[in-house]
């Protein structure tokens, strides 16, 4: 195989294709097949199979959410962070549960442990809201805990059964309603604006 006949993204979407649909026992040659080339000349490339499953089944990291909520209502931004980080995590959870049946050791990945990662940058929203947003609860940890473990359920059982996971976002406010209560009557009585709904849909890291 000539060096650049075939790009490494190429080769990357082929092994990540792969490597979801037959799980870690899928080999190099059958990856190399897909592409019309030989295996020896992928693993000439990447230099192992670990390696290559490494790359292949690298996901998107959890949003960047050290700026906390902007101006308006929280609740419809912290709907739109849930929205983002389980979006995320939808292709992180087969990704991940790949890669550790497959033998990868978790020092090589753990840079990208992205459950540690959302559960980290939701809390450090969470404090920014209750003091920019007088958000009140007594422990933010165990509610960004909470809320990061039912996107991975979702996650894992959308990905064992794609006909589980319910169609459309309300999960998300009835999680915040339920975690938090429901709105109080002056939050239910302000409509998001212009301004909040640009906000929200600016999210650091929202696509």
């Amino acid at each position: 195989m000539r060096p650049r006949c075939i790009s490494d993204e190429a080769i990357l979407d082929a092994a990540r294709a792969c490597l979801l649909a037959r799980g870690p026992s899928a080999t190099v040659g059958e990856i190399a097949a897909q592409l019309g080339v030989s295996g020896p000349a992928i693993l000439k490339r990447f230099g192992t199979k670990e390696k290559l499953i490494i790359q292949a089944l690298s996901s998107e990291a959890p949003p960047d959410l050290s700026q906390g909520p902007g101006n308006g209502p929280w609740r419809p931004q912290l709907v739109a962070v849930l929205l983002t980080i389980e979006r995320v995590l939808q292709q992180a959870v087969p990704q991940l549960a790949t890669r550790r049946a497959g033998g990868v050791k978790a020092s090589e990945w753990v840079s990208q442990d992205h459950p540690r990662m959302a559960r980290r940058n939701l809390r450090a929203w969470l404090e920014s809201a209750r003091i920019s947003h007088g958000l009140a609860h007594a422990e933010l940890e165990t509610a960004a805990d909470l809320l990061v473990s039912l996107v991975e359920a979702r996650g894992f059982l959308g990905w064992v059964e794609p006909t589980w996971r319910d169609a459309g976002d309300d999960w998300a406010t009835r999680a915040v309603d339920a975690l938090f209560g429901q709105p109080t009557p002056v939050e239910a009585r302000r409509q998001p604006s212009r301004t909040d709904k640009t906000v929200v849909k600016t999210v650091k890291g929202v696509r």
